[in-house]
């Protein structure tokens, strides 16, 4: 399993392929590195891709279960908090899939905001037995009723600054040189190491 501690950790490798014992690591600004720099190659390639489809291809998504189901008073609706942060995309991309604990085959429908008073009284307001959510800032809104007894299952394009050290770190296997090239620019950034202190492990 990766973890966002490995990247770092791959980032000292190359930093340092002979430690020394000034050679030290800041480990928490070199998993900051890899976490901008994840995050960064996810939105330039939804930017990239993003005329082609909805769907976030590849090991960038995370999953979450149990989430709970709430009733707001006041607004008379539905909702269910998001459990992380997730990188900001266009269309709301950075969620995946909505569905019922063990009912993954009943995916929600992802829908713009406002979809209640653009189709208030009209026969599509029902989704013709579907169900359906929008987001609105952390929270995910269901357009029905629902049972707050249930839990919801929710993939998501997490923000990588969320995602702990020792969580598995969706990085598809295919953008990992990607990746680490541009953590470590960002890392000799922040700590201020010049160009030529540096000898570059990754492999071409």
């Amino acid at each position: 399993m990766s973890t966002k501690r490995k990247f770092a950790e791959q980032l000292r490798n190359i930093l340092y392929p002979n430690p020394t014992p000034d050679a030290k690591l800041d480990l928490q600004v070199a998993m900051t590195a890899v976490s901008q720099s994840r995050d960064e190659y996810v939105r330039n390639m939804i930017f990239q891709n993003k005329m082609e489809t909805n769907i976030v291809y590849g090991n960038w998504v995370s999953s979450y279960n149990d989430v709970q189901i709430k009733y707001d008073k006041s607004r008379k609706e539905y909702y269910s908090f998001l459990p992380v942060n997730v990188i900001s995309l266009d269309s709301d991309r950075g969620v995946q899939r909505v569905f019922r604990d063990g009912h993954p085959e009943d995916e929600y429908l992802p829908l713009p905001r406002g979809f209640k008073s653009m189709f208030s009284g009209s026969i599509a307001k029902s989704l013709e037995g579907e169900s359906g959510f929008y987001l609105a800032g952390n929270k995910i809104i269901y357009v029905q009723n629902e049972d707050v007894d249930c839990k919801m299952c929710i993939d998501v394009v997490a923000q990588s600054e969320d995602i702990g050290m020792y969580e598995e770190f969706p990085v598809d296997s295919s953008a990992t040189l990607q990746i680490l090239t541009r953590a470590l620019d960002i890392y000799k950034l922040q700590k201020g190491i010049p160009e030529d202190a540096i000898n570059n492990g990754i492999s071409e």
